[in-house]
C-alpha cells in the first residue's frame, strides 16, 4: 500500500475517476494533460501510463481547478504548471515529459494570451 505524501489535501485536490472496474484518485498537481476520446478521456499522468477513464473531458474539466487546466484544442486540456514550451509557429505544446499536445487554430489567440497572463501570476 502506496503512502500518500500530502495526507492534507485530502480528496480536494483530487479527482475521482472509474476504469476497468477501479474507482482512481488522481492528483491534480500529478495530471500533465487530458485528451478526450468520445464519452471518455485519456488522462496522462507524471510517473504513470496513461489512463483511460469513464467521464468526458468537459466533467473531469468541470472538477480541475480552473487556474491550473487550461482548453487548448477540443479534445485537449492541458496542466499549465506542466508546460514546457510552447510552439506557436507550429501551433503545439510540448509538455514536461516531452509530449506534444496540438494547439487548434480556433483557441490558438485566446490559450496564448490566457497563458501569459498565468505566468504574470
Amino acid at each position: 500500500m502506496e503512502i500518500d505524501p500530502h495526507p492534507e489535501e485530502g480528496l480536494k485536490d483530487k479527482i475521482t475517476c472509474f476504469s476497468k472496474g477501479k474507482v482512481l484518485f488522481l492528483h491534480h498537481r500529478d495530471i500533465l494533460y487530458v485528451a478526450a476520446e468520445g464519452s471518455y478521456s485519456k488522462v496522462f499522468c507524471k510517473n504513470k501510463p496513461p489512463v483511460t477513464v469513464s467521464k468526458s473531458m468537459g466533467s473531469l474539466l468541470k472538477e480541475l481547478p480552473e487556474n491550473k487546466f487550461m482548453i487548448c484544442h477540443r479534445s485537449y486540456v492541458v496542466n499549465v504548471e506542466e508546460i514546457e514550451e510552447i510552439d506557436t509557429g507550429n501551433n503545439r505544446i510540448v509538455m514536461s515529459n516531452k509530449d506534444i499536445v496540438p494547439i487548434s487554430s480556433r483557441k490558438h489567440r485566446s490559450f496564448v494570451s490566457k497563458f501569459r497572463i498565468w505566468c504574470i501570476f
